[in-house]
């Protein structure tokens, strides 16, 4: 590998309102947020500041702009000014805490600009090499290093570039060298970048069927760049031709056929040493959402990429992790109807890699480099300009890592195709034109510089289009404003390319006669036709060494007719006079011509005019002069001849990196007259063996272009049968903030999974949009259909517009308008601006207004059974109200009247505020057809009455036709009713039954105003008390004897006044007839009872117990004087009530 042959259900729904305020107080806190920030990307950024090159801030965004372009180091390198990158800088995105990587001849870590704590990482690359190398050494230019062989170690520093050259300090600093307060010499597109460098290009083989270099050091530097966490990797290298005809074939316009091009890059695809880099390079893609930018090549405005940076075209699926980069100058080829900037004239064009291509400054960029002695071995930094892709390509992965800083939040893909699709349209004079703008962003790709120039100015404004699905996950905090106007047509064009290309194959196919694979036959055609070119090389190279010997030799035969001339007055006097009439003579094309008409007219007539004895040696003298002029003329030919054949080798991809081999071996062989003779000893070393290896190899090529076309097919086929293949689309996702403020012409759907996403003023989206979960859209300006799910939010403020409105479970609130409207179950519409129509189904809701407000409808409402109507209502007569220009059409469904504070249905006191009130809750221009099932509040006596007009629905709070004794079921109850009922409202007694409900017990309150239970205890107690009469009866008759018969009570403790206290045994004794003594006895009762009810009063149940005690004692001979007390507990527990006493 040559690096420099590159150049290398409704309870839910209050739930979900009082969220979605919240939401919409945040989501309004966030839009002024967004507002005073203007273009910052981040939270964190000061808003409404922009930064300027001397550090200062201010809230000019020009005067900052062109403060950058004022600064000494800024200006060191003029493609900071061609990308635009101080439209980066002003916003403060310079690189910081970002990594870059550079893999190439490693970059001097010791040089100033890559100083200071954390700013260099060197790649520590080690290992055993995979190919063999037996021509050249490696470390050509600086250290001599003896030939290479697998298996031999290899042990490289990325920051010490001793076994290589000065390029990878070249290309590290535009990446990323650092600034030094504007003084000094340039700066890296990401100056506060970390750079992570890792060295290995001019290391592999330059000899054989591959020119890269080796893939044991390539997978060494990507494993050091995966464990450095390391996004982007700029390859300003490629890989040489891998036959003898590194040209595609090109069509009438100039552009690669789609297949051909498999004369050299298919075999570069298929070469067993490439693929091991290529599946390296893949897998670091995929395991590490890693960024590949690659050096489109330095071989002339004719050639392609090679397989490296065409490698997405045989694996589609790196596509979004590559970038072929291509050159333009301050000179060189003009671009049609742009005139800032030039084509670089050695640039490749984009061709197959066109999709991913971009254009960056390539021609005099000046950057880091050193200097070395071979002496002391020393290296000194310096800075030098330098020229070809292999400079365009680190403006680009600078490019990349501003980008990945300001939009931290995407992915590598996504801020990849950013990249793409506000690049600056460069015309081709293709077909292209006519679709794009010169130095307008760029619409379609072409062939020639693909994407165009990079603009970071317009990339800082978010994406130009969407080339498949981006996901902009912005975390809590995060609010961003994407500006461009964001479309998908490139995928448009991309679809007829690719629909183009397989037409193509199948021509060739059937052209060729493969239809059904590549015959063997056809090895001996191919091979025929291989060598033919072979030879055609072969003579190539003989006529190059042929012409320059003869150019040498005739050089020898002037030097030599000079000196004759020299040597002769009078040839040296017609020589005088002969450029004395023109001093350019001997440099004209028609030398020849000029001389002969001299001759005629002066020689031979001086020679005519002589005397005789000077004929002779005058014409001695014409002569000698004569001669000069032949080989002078002979000379020019020859030189022609050298030239034409020179340039034709010196141009070609293929033959000018075997002359290059050929000059390493024999270094000035132009001077050299032993060239012809070299170059046989080459031919025979060199190009026989690579010649026979490649016609051999012809055939396995056509196999491969098969192999590798059929597949590609097969990938397009399933590509082109999906039809979302080719529609670019947003989702938006994560709990921050994003608004899209351009009128974005994308036609993927456009889904919010989470945070707010939202459509500024004057900015628009035409494809549908859906709102999952914690989503919420907001719309100020315009957008299509909209569908929310559940959990899913739409905010359409005043004037903002969207297409039909369709809710799943989710809410929206349209203060603006938008279209036909389709509520389903769990969702629920609120708002005071307009739709297009309604259509209410089952378990869905319309809640008109913010608070109060009226909601309108410019066609015809419908409501569904089991739908709901929430309106708000003021005491002073303010009501929510559905204004509906067409038909309103109602098939059931509950209306619900709420408080100005809630959505809620009244409760018993506000409803009883409201007694009286009336409001029109619902307009129909064109008329009413149908009811509503219910309405709320429905309280027992009190509630929401519904009258239907024509075009009209009121809803009155008032008195139903239900009596208060209707709710009594006894003749108490009723009464108390009727009697509660005739205090009239205003009455605290009157106001608290009118507002129960049916789930109140209203009997029980009834009974409770009746008294009934009272009445129901006294006639117990007076039953009850004979229980007290009984005791006291019973001890009379134990006194005396039981001679009246009876119940017995406890037993007396009877003493004697001459008695001793008894045993305690002896306590309790049967009653004996009455002793002259005192006596203390006792007796409890206890009783339990039921009566049913009857048509005027409560059924009940009755408890009682007590206890009654005393002592007597004998008075005179028959009379006993006693005392006796007690006590006793009735309850009565009614249907209604309960009372007790004691």
């Amino acid at each position: 590998m040559s690096f420099h042959a590159t150049d290398a259900g409704f309870s839910a729904r209050t739930i979900r309102l009082s969220t979605f305020r919240k939401h919409l107080m945040s989501g309004v806190c966030a839009a002024l947020i967004i507002a005073a920030a203007g273009p910052s990307a981040h939270a964190q950024q000061v808003p409404g500041k922009y930064f300027k090159a001397d550090g200062s801030k201010t809230n000019d965004y020009e005067a900052a702009k062109k403060s950058w372009l004022d600064d000494k180091e800024f200006q060191g390198d003029w493609g900071l000014k061609a990308i635009h990158a101080e439209g980066a800088y002003a916003r403060g995105i310079t690189g910081r805490g970002m990594v870059a990587g550079v893999l190439d001849s490693g970059t001097l870590e010791a040089h100033p600009k890559f100083s200071g704590p954390g700013k260099f990482i060197s790649i520590h690359a080690q290992g055993n090499r995979a190919y063999i190398d037996d021509y050249t050494a490696a470390g050509t230019w600086l250290i001599p290093n003896p030939p290479i062989h697998v298996g031999d170690y290899f042990d490289f520093y990325g920051g010490i570039p001793v076994v290589n050259d000065a390029h990878g300090t070249h290309t590290g600093g535009t990446i990323a060298a650092r600034r030094e307060g504007g003084q000094g010499t340039m700066q890296g597109v990401a100056f506060d970048a970390t750079l992570a460098a890792a060295n290995g290009t001019e290391m592999g083989p330059y000899v054989g069927t591959i020119d890269t270099f080796d893939s044991s050091i390539f997978a060494a530097a990507i494993d050091g760049f995966v464990e450095a966490k390391v996004p982007v990797v700029n390859n300003s290298w490629g890989i040489g031709p891998a036959t003898l005809d590194g040209r595609l074939n090109t069509t009438s316009n100039g552009g690669a056929s789609p297949f051909n091009f498999g004369k050299d890059v298919i075999p570069q695809y298929v070469n067993d040493p490439t693929k091991r880099m290529f599946d390296i390079a893949e897998d670091a893609v995929k395991k590490h959402d890693m960024q590949f930018v690659f050096a489109a090549g330095n071989n002339g405005p004719g050639a392609t990429p090679d397989a490296m940076v065409s490698l997405p075209y045989f694996r589609p699926e790196l596509e979004g992790h590559w970038l072929s980069v291509t050159g333009i100058g301050q000179t060189g080829i003009p671009i049609p109807g742009y005139s800032d900037y030039k084509i670089y004239a050695g640039s490749s064009r984009c061709e197959q890699t066109k999709w991913y291509c971009i254009t960056a400054p390539a021609v005099g960029v000046k950057s880091s480099f050193f200097e070395y002695d071979k002496q002391s071995g020393g290296l000194t930094p310096t800075f030098d300009n330098d020229t070809g892709n292999s400079m365009a390509a680190p403006h680009v992965t600078g490019a990349m890592t501003l980008i990945m800083q300001r939009f931290n939040y995407l992915n590598s893909v996504a801020a990849h195709d950013i990249l793409l699709t506000t690049a600056t349209y460069l015309p081709d004079g293709s077909g292209n034109d006519k679709l794009n703008i010169a130095g307008s962003r760029t619409q379609i790709p072409n062939e020639r510089s693909g994407w165009g120039l990079v603009n970071l100015e317009n990339s800082m404004n978010g994406p130009g289009q969407f080339l498949g699905r981006i996901e902009a996950n912005l975390n809590t905090g995060v609010n961003d404003v994407w500006r461009n106007d964001i479309s998908d047509l490139a995928l448009n064009q991309r679809k007829i390319d690719e629909q183009t290309e397989m037409s193509s194959w199948t021509d060739r196919k059937k052209a060729q006669g493969w239809e059904n694979g590549v015959p063997q036959s056809r090895r001996l055609t191919v091979e025929a036709a291989t060598k033919a070119d072979l030879d055609k090389m072969g003579s190539l190279f003989t006529s190059l060494f042929t012409t320059s010997v003869a150019r040498l030799n005739n050089s020898l035969e002037v030097k030599n007719a000079y000196g004759a001339v020299e040597a002769d007055a009078n040839a040296k006097r017609f020589r005088d006079n002969f450029i004395k009439a023109d001093p350019y003579a001997f440099g004209r094309p028609n030398l020849q011509e000029l001389y002969e008409a001299y001759k005629l007219t002066t020689i031979r007539a001086e020679i005519a005019a002589a005397k005789p004895a000077d004929k002779d040696s005058l014409e001695k003298s014409a002569g000698l002069f004569g001669a000069f002029v032949e080989k002078l003329v002979g000379g020019q030919k020859a030189m022609a001849d050298y030239l034409m054949i020179f340039n034709t080798v010196n141009t070609n991809p293929v033959t000018l990196p075997l002359i290059l081999k050929y000059q390493k071996q024999n270094p000035k062989w132009w001077e050299s007259a032993d060239a012809l003779k070299n170059y046989g000893v080459f031919k025979t070393e060199v190009l026989d063996p690579l010649f026979a290896v490649h016609m051999h190899g012809a055939f396995d090529a056509v196999v491969a272009e098969y192999t590798v076309s059929e597949a590609r097919t097969a990938y397009l086929t399933k590509k082109l049968a999906d039809p979302s293949a080719y529609l670019g689309g947003l989702t938006k996702s994560g709990a921050g903030s994003l608004w899209l403020t351009g009128k974005n012409s994308y036609r993927g759907n456009t889904i919010v999974n989470g945070g707010e996403l939202g459509i500024g003023a004057g900015g628009s989206i035409i494809s549908a949009a859906i709102i999952n979960n914690t989503g919420l859209l907001t719309v100020d300006g315009k957008t299509a259909a909209v569908t929310a799910n559940p959990g899913g939010r739409l905010k359409v403020n005043a004037p903002g517009v969207t297409g039909a409105v369709t809710l799943n479970g989710g809410f929206a609130s349209v203060d603006g308008t938008s279209g036909a409207t389709e509520i389903n179950a769990g969702g629920e519409l609120g708002g005071i601006g307009t739709v297009g129509s309604l259509a209410v189904h089952a378990g869905g809701m319309v809640s008109p207004g913010n608070s109060i407000g009226t909601l309108h409808v410019a066609g015809p409402a419908n409501f569904d059974k089991a739908t709901g109507l929430t309106i708000q209502v003021a005491a002073d007569g303010r009501s929510d109200r559905l204004d509906v220009k067409g038909k309103a059409t109602l098939l059931g469904g509950v209306l619900i009247v709420a408080p100005q504070s809630s959505k809620a249905p009244l409760s018993p006191a506000e409803t009883l505020a409201l007694l009286g009130k009336t409001y029109t809750v619902l307009t129909a221009e064109k008329g009413i057809t149908g009811r509503f099932e219910a309405a709320t509040p429905d309280y027992y006596f009190i509630g929401a009455s519904l009258a239907y007009a024509q075009s009209d629905v009121k809803v009155s709070l008032g008195r139903n036709g239900v009596a208060f004794a209707d709710a009594g079921k006894t003749e108490n109850q009723k009464a108390a009713a009727t009697g509660v009922e005739s205090l009239g409202h205003g009455n605290p007694l009157y106001d608290t039954i009118a507002v129960t409900t049916l789930g109140d017990n209203l009997p029980e309150h009834f009974d409770a105003l009746s008294g009934e239970v009272h009445a129901s205890l006294q006639a117990v107690l007076v039953e009850d008390s004979r229980f007290v009469r009984d005791a006291a009866a019973n001890r009379i008759r134990a006194a005396f004897g039981n001679m009246a018969g009876g119940k017995a009570a406890a037993p007396v403790l009877a003493y004697g006044p001459d008695q001793k206290k008894g045993a305690a045994g002896d306590a309790f004794v049967p009653l004996l007839p009455a002793v002259p003594t005192t006596a203390l006895w006792g007796e409890a009762y206890g009783s339990r009872s039921h009566a049913d009810r009857t048509s005027n009063a409560s059924a009940y149940s009755r408890n009682t117990g007590g206890f009654v005690t005393g002592f007597d004692g004998v008075i005179a001979d028959t009379w006993r004087f006693g005392l006796l007390a007690g006590y006793g507990n009735t309850s009565v527990n009614t249907a209604r009530g309960r009372a007790s006493a004691d």
